[in-house]
């Protein structure tokens, strides 16, 4: 039975479901989808949420079961297995700094958080657990840290910052309500949401060398919870919500400066809040990348305008999304089961005088002859361009149970996806890897003669 034909059936029920709800369908030839070679890697019990890149070769899962593998992209091969926690794991992060390697003779570390208020540090090496941290009073929900300094960030019931030897440095406790995302912005400053609230604070090291965090600004933005943020550039950041609205923040001023898919009526149904923003990705510093319900559009902050939209991309709420295969296919990944890939039917051949419109080369290649040009005098005298429509170019089906919690992207490598079904699968360009193995075969028979 061919690839592509795998949960079919599961579509067609789901099509039933949604009668009312017209969702893109593809036909079993899908001749632009590269990923037509997939391998199913097991070794969690439970669901798994998260997938983190530790480097172009390796990726880490974690999982409900309370581990996280770390797993070799080329071979599937499961390199190391973390056990240290008692309950599910809820975040992770990855760690480089001279001080790591001084301390420890290694480059990087890992973190994994988890609902057992404990972060354990390990050798991504060995596996080795080198330290546990004990100092959260709840679940550990978020991990961040800033490019420039030797310090991490933790946020759950308290908003934590620890040195890179897991030492505490300082601590504020949030009372009522719990933090659900931290993002570093520059200058020493992150960005913290908790519910509606957004309050941005400022790593200050005082001339005794002590570490605090000092208040900037606190927000109430948006009418309800703050479901993620962005860094779109060193200037600017958005922050998104379940009522659908995505706001885009000042890094200098700390101040919005804009606003993008504001709904009147979003709660929808049941309370179900079918615009909720999921998740985001920025684009060359300037575009937003937004899952918004099922669907997802694409905004430009510089012109505020929507460049691409699709309304009903998926069956149910997209969880992720982002760029895939060297930028040339937006992915989605849903509650549905599947992972699709987006862009325009035919691309247009660059002509060398083009070559200069770097900032337009990926959306160039996500929407063809759509794409917006700055030599198209014809969209200069448009207050608002025409919104482009992505088509369905292609689809994986693999997973069962339920959704794709999320995935990885390795470029023209493949991508890594993993879901309720405790599965992570490698799905991987078929015709690149027929090249590789040729050329290991002709490696082992040029050996053989001599």
């Amino acid at each position: 039975m061919s690839l592509f034909r795998w949960g079919d059936k599961m579509k067609e029920e789901k099509s039933k479901q949604s009668k009312q709800v017209v969702v893109a369908h593809i036909q079993d030839d899908q001749p632009r989808n590269p990923y037509t070679e997939v391998q199913v890697l097991v070794g969690h019990t439970d669901i798994v949420h998260y997938l983190y890149k530790v480097d172009e070769e390796r990726f880490v899962s974690a999982a409900d079961d309370s581990t996280a593998i770390i797993w070799d992209l080329e071979t599937g091969q499961k390199l190391v297995t973390l056990a240290g926690h008692s309950r599910p794991i809820t975040c992770v992060l990855v760690l480089s700094s001279e001080l790591v390697h001084e301390e420890h003779g290694i480059e990087k570390i890992l973190l994994t958080a988890s609902s057992d208020r404990l972060i354990c540090v390990w050798d991504i090496d060995s596996g080795q657990c080198l330290h546990t941290i004990t100092d959260h009073n709840g679940s550990v929900k978020c991990l961040a840290t800033w490019d420039d300094c030797d310090v991490f960030c933790s946020g759950g019931k308290d908003l934590c910052v620890f040195s890179h030897q897991g030492q505490l440095l300082t601590c504020i406790k949030y009372e009522e309500a719990d933090i659900q995302c931290l993002l570093p912005i520059k200058n020493n400053r992150i960005v913290v949401s908790s519910e509606k609230s957004l309050s941005i604070y400022k790593l200050v090291v005082s001339d005794e060398n002590k570490t605090h965090l000092e208040i900037l600004k606190t927000f109430q933005c948006h009418r309800e919870a703050i479901r993620c943020l962005l860094k779109i550039s060193e200037a600017s950041f958005a922050s998104a919500s379940i009522d659908g609205s995505i706001m885009v923040w000042t890094s200098h001023a700390l101040s919005p400066s804009r606003e993008f898919n504001f709904i009147k009526l979003y709660q929808g149904d049941s309370h179900c809040y079918p615009h909720s923003v999921q998740d985001m990705a920025a684009i060359e510093e300037r575009y937003i990348l937004a899952a918004i319900g099922s669907g997802f559009c694409l905004y430009d902050v510089i012109k505020e305008t929507c460049l691409l939209r699709k309304v009903n991309a998926h069956y149910s709420k997209i969880l992720h999304i982002s760029l895939v295969y060297d930028s040339q296919f937006i992915g989605t990944c849903s509650e549905d089961g599947t992972i699709r890939l987006w862009g325009s039917q035919s691309i247009p051949e660059r002509n060398d005088g083009d070559s200069g419109e770097k900032e337009q080369s990926v959306l160039v290649k996500l929407m063809g002859k759509s794409a917006p040009s700055s030599k198209d005098r014809r969209l200069r005298r448009l207050t608002s361009p025409p919104v482009f429509e992505p088509v369905l170019l292609g689809e994986c089906l693999g997973h069962s149970g339920g959704g794709v919690c999320t995935f990885l992207d390795y470029g023209s490598n493949g991508i890594a996806s993993c879901g309720t079904d405790g599965l992570i699968i490698l799905w991987k360009d078929g015709g690149i890897q027929s090249t590789k193995r040729n050329d290991i075969v002709r490696q082992v028979l040029k050996w053989n003669v001599l």
